[in-house]
Protein backbone atom coordinates (compact mmCIF):
# COMPACT_ATOMS: atom_id res chain seq x y z
CA UNK A 1 0.00 0.00 0.00
CA UNK A 2 1.42 3.50 -0.99
CA UNK A 3 0.81 6.45 1.41
CA UNK A 4 -1.00 7.77 -1.76
CA UNK A 5 -3.68 4.13 -1.18
CA UNK A 6 -3.67 5.06 2.52
CA UNK A 7 -6.63 7.09 2.69
CA UNK A 8 -9.15 5.20 0.56
CA UNK A 9 -8.60 2.17 2.37
CA UNK A 10 -9.49 4.04 5.37
CA UNK A 11 -12.79 4.71 3.49
CA UNK A 12 -13.23 1.53 2.22
CA UNK A 13 -12.56 -0.39 5.97
CA UNK A 14 -14.89 2.42 7.49
CA UNK A 15 -17.62 1.78 5.10
CA UNK A 16 -17.49 -1.78 5.00
CA UNK A 17 -17.66 -1.76 9.15
CA UNK A 18 -20.84 0.07 8.54
CA UNK A 19 -22.10 -2.05 5.81
CA UNK A 20 -21.48 -4.88 8.54
CA UNK A 21 -22.98 -3.34 11.37
CA UNK A 22 -26.28 -2.21 9.00
CA UNK A 23 -26.52 -6.12 8.20
CA UNK A 24 -26.05 -7.18 11.66
CA UNK A 25 -28.95 -4.65 12.73
CA UNK A 26 -31.15 -5.99 10.23
CA UNK A 27 -30.96 -9.67 11.06
CA UNK A 28 -31.62 -8.51 14.40
CA UNK A 29 -34.99 -6.62 13.64
CA UNK A 30 -35.83 -9.62 11.40
CA UNK A 31 -34.88 -12.33 14.76
CA UNK A 32 -36.95 -10.42 16.99
CA UNK A 33 -40.02 -10.38 15.25
CA UNK A 34 -40.13 -13.79 15.90
CA UNK A 35 -41.81 -16.98 13.66
CA UNK A 36 -44.44 -14.84 12.33
CA UNK A 37 -41.31 -12.38 10.85
CA UNK A 38 -41.87 -9.22 8.97
CA UNK A 39 -42.67 -8.12 5.58
CA UNK A 40 -39.82 -6.62 3.48
CA UNK A 41 -41.65 -3.83 2.53
CA UNK A 42 -42.22 -2.72 6.21
CA UNK A 43 -38.73 -3.27 7.53
CA UNK A 44 -37.29 -1.18 4.52
CA UNK A 45 -39.74 1.71 4.89
CA UNK A 46 -38.24 2.36 8.82
CA UNK A 47 -35.20 2.80 6.70
CA UNK A 48 -35.60 5.10 4.08
CA UNK A 49 -33.60 7.86 3.71
CA UNK A 50 -30.76 5.73 5.68
CA UNK A 51 -30.21 2.99 3.21
CA UNK A 52 -31.29 2.83 -0.26
CA UNK A 53 -33.52 0.38 -1.94
CA UNK A 54 -30.68 -1.26 -4.05
CA UNK A 55 -28.25 -1.52 -1.19
CA UNK A 56 -31.07 -3.01 1.07
CA UNK A 57 -31.28 -5.00 -1.41
CA UNK A 58 -28.63 -6.78 -1.10
CA UNK A 59 -28.20 -7.01 2.29
CA UNK A 60 -31.37 -9.22 2.15
CA UNK A 61 -30.33 -10.95 -0.44
CA UNK A 62 -26.46 -12.00 0.97
CA UNK A 63 -28.09 -12.74 4.87
CA UNK A 64 -30.32 -14.80 2.22
CA UNK A 65 -27.45 -16.52 0.52
CA UNK A 66 -25.52 -16.98 3.75
CA UNK A 67 -28.27 -18.84 5.37
CA UNK A 68 -28.50 -16.03 8.41
CA UNK A 69 -32.36 -15.09 6.75
CA UNK A 70 -35.34 -16.83 5.34
CA UNK A 71 -37.60 -15.14 2.26
CA UNK A 72 -41.23 -16.32 1.47
CA UNK A 73 -42.79 -15.81 -1.94
CA UNK A 74 -44.77 -12.73 0.08
CA UNK A 75 -41.69 -11.15 0.88
CA UNK A 76 -41.74 -12.44 4.68
CA UNK A 77 -38.24 -12.02 6.29
CA UNK A 78 -38.05 -14.71 9.19
CA UNK A 79 -34.44 -15.42 10.80
CA UNK A 80 -32.73 -18.47 11.32
CA UNK A 81 -31.72 -19.61 14.90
Amino acid sequence: MTPSNAPRTKDLAAALKQAAAMMEALREAINAAGAQGIPSGHLYAHLIGKLSLQHYQAMISAMVEAGKITIDGQHVLRGKK
